[in-house]
């Protein structure tokens, strides 16, 4: 490139940042209004600026804000730490701080005294306001000393008031100590506090258990080892206090085996009463005796067991406070009798209108014959036996004021391994008055060449007179509609009926009643029922109607209850009755023997037997 070309190549306008189409007028034009534009901003000042030099002003405002963020953030941090040395240092945690307990002996023997001590004590640096201490005593622990005395006694509760820092105290309660053998019984205290630094309430529970596997009242049996069926035998029952404090309402329980016949005993006891003796008082160390003579009967043998059990009867509660066990070694004998009712050789069930089957059987399995056997059948009852004697079958006996008696002339005497049955049908009224018991025993004796043998007794039982009816009607007993529908049922159309279950019963109350039934196919339930006592359900899956009663006493004459089903005929069922409901059944149980009792009754259809008003017109038509 030429010199000239440089020349001509440095004067042009793009090398200078001027726009081709600008003549230097526009362009001085436009810098004088860029002066005027930096005028307004900086003012008169502009001369001043260096531009290159522009950087961030520490201003006085950024020096204030940093400073409050510093000085919040410290006074955060204090008051954490502050916090922090508060709790760890300062404040009552009732659980950490706070000590509530209680000194209880492990184990005590009822019957003894002994002392429960509640203590209590303040660690903490701050005094508790208030304080208060109750006690849940059992029923086992009756307490004549306390230590200090409580502000109420009724319920066993203490005002402690406040505790200084440090502090601590005790609460002392003695008493004579009375609970089951065995048995571990709870202890509470509860205390109620109030630091000074605080306005809420805190709270402490403790609890102990005390065991009790020995009580000093202590019982012992002896009686013969071994003895032979109907031979006399002793026995001797031992109870003591071996404890320092008077005992009142001392109970003695004797059960004695099935087959064995208690004749008398010192003290007595009534007869036909439970085998139970009792006490008024026991002194400390005083001993009581009770001696009781008996018999087994001869289809006995094998070791036989007495259960002996001790108690105490305070406030109209028992208390068992010990029991032991004594034994008898009954000899297999060569004559045998035994009795049986219905099968059972030790209680039997029979209804009102049964019959009771006992057979009476005697049998010589030794090798000498015996020339002289007789036999009776005694009756025991509170009240007149209700046996129809009239109707009955003794086998050849005779009535007499004493029982049923075989005499030896009847029966004769047995020869070596011979056996004798005798079979009876004795049928139970078919009611029971007033007069007579619902529960009867029956005892057999033989007197066998001058020598008296007896059997087990039987007890025979009577169970309460249920009876269940069902039937279902179009018509009540005033002849009002309380089904719907063509009568005669007609196919195709829809006929309604009410089911009516009815319960009766008498003698003793029934419990824990169900009674069930299912609807038979194609029939519908309505879900229109009525009960005058207990429930009903219906389950469509099974198609079960359900009637529950928790008791039915005998002082109600009776219950009944009410369903309605609805059926629609097809010409399949023309000629024919409808089946509405599948037989009924009933389970309950009799609240006095505690037997169960089961009834059943047969379905019903649309022949509505017994309502006037639909009988006859059952039958499906066209």
């Amino acid at each position: 490139m030429t010199t000239e070309q440089n020349k001509e190549h440095i004067a042009h306008p793009h090398e200078q940042g001027e726009h081709p189409h600008h003549s230097p007028e526009v362009l001085a034009e436009k810098k004088e209004e860029m002066k005027e534009g930096l005028k307004a901003i900086y003012g008169d000042e502009k001369e001043k600026i260096d531009f290159s030099k522009l950087e961030r002003a520490n201003t006085r405002f950024t020096s204030i804000l940093l400073t409050v963020i510093v000085t919040l953030g410290l006074i955060t941090i204090t008051a954490w730490l502050g916090f922090f040395v508060y709790l760890r240092f300062f404040s009552l945690d009732k659980t950490e701080n706070f000590e509530l307990t209680m000194e209880v002996p492990e184990e005590v023997k009822s019957g003894e005294q002994m002392s429960v001590v509640v203590h209590y004590k303040n660690p903490t640096n701050i005094p508790l306001a208030t304080l208060s201490i109750e006690m849940r005593l059992p029923e086992a622990f009756k307490p004549t000393i306390t230590e200090p005395l409580p502000t109420s006694t009724e319920e066993m509760s203490w005002d402690i008031g406040s505790v200084a820092s440090g502090a601590d105290g005790a609460i002392t309660l003695t008493g004579l100590w009375l609970a089951e053998v065995p048995s571990s019984v709870p202890f509470q205290a509860y205390a109620d506090y109030r630091p000074s630094n605080f306005n809420a309430d805190f709270q402490d529970i403790e609890t102990v258990y005390i065991t009790t596997t020995a009580s000093v009242l202590t019982t012992e049996f002896s009686g013969p080892e071994e003895v032979r069926p109907g031979d006399a035998a002793s026995y001797e029952l031992k109870v003591k206090n071996t404890g320092s404090e008077a005992f009142s309402q001392i109970q003695l329980d004797l059960e004695i085996p099935n087959g064995f016949y208690l004749d008398a005993s010192d003290p007595s006891i009534a007869a036909g009463s439970a085998p139970v003796w009792i006490f008024e008082t026991m002194e400390a160390g005083e001993e009581k005796i009770v001696t009781f003579d008996g018999a087994f009967a001869t289809d006995v043998s094998g070791f036989q067991y007495f259960d002996v059990q001790s108690s105490v009867v305070l406030n109209e509660k028992t208390y068992i406070q010990g029991s032991t066990q004594g034994y008898t070694d009954v000899l297999k004998t060569d004559l045998t009798l035994a009795l049986a009712a219905n099968g059972s050789t030790e209680d039997a069930v029979t209804k009102i209108g049964d019959t009771v089957n006992a057979s009476l059987s005697i049998e010589n399995s030794g090798s000498a014959p015996l020339a002289s056997v007789s036999l009776l059948l005694e009756f025991d009852a509170e009240k007149n036996v209700p046996i129809d004697w009239g109707h009955a079958s003794l086998d050849g006996g005779a009535l007499t004021q004493k029982g049923i008696n075989w005499s030896a002339t009847t029966i004769g005497g047995l020869a070596a391994g011979e056996k004798r049955i005798l079979n009876l049908s004795l049928p139970i009224d078919s009611e029971i008055s007033i007069s007579a018991s619902d529960v009867f025993t029956m005892l057999a004796s033989a007197n066998v060449d001058g020598a008296t043998i007896r059997s087990s007794p039987v007890t025979v039982h009577i169970t309460t007179n249920a009876a269940l009816s069902v039937t279902s009607r179009y018509f009540d007993h005033l002849g009002i509609p309380v089904g719907s529908g063509p009568l005669p049922p007609v196919v195709g159309s829809t006929s309604s009926y009410q089911v009516v279950w009815k319960l009766t019963n008498s003698l003793h109350d029934l419990e824990n009643i169900t009674l069930e039934g299912t609807l038979a196919p194609e029939i519908s339930w309505n879900d229109v029922t009525t009960a005058t006592v207990g429930s009903m359900t219906y389950e469509m899956v099974s198609r079960k109607v359900t009637w529950k009663i928790l008791k039915l006493p005998t002082s109600t004459a009776g219950a009944e209850a009410t369903f309605m089903v609805s059926a629609t005929p097809d010409s399949g069922d023309i000629g024919s009755f409808i089946k509405l409901l599948s037989q009924s059944t009933l389970r309950a149980t009799d609240g006095k023997t505690d037997t169960a009792i089961q009834l059943t009754v047969d379905g019903v259809t649309s022949e509505c037997i017994g309502d006037k008003g639909a009988e006859g017109k059952g039958i499906v038509v066209e």
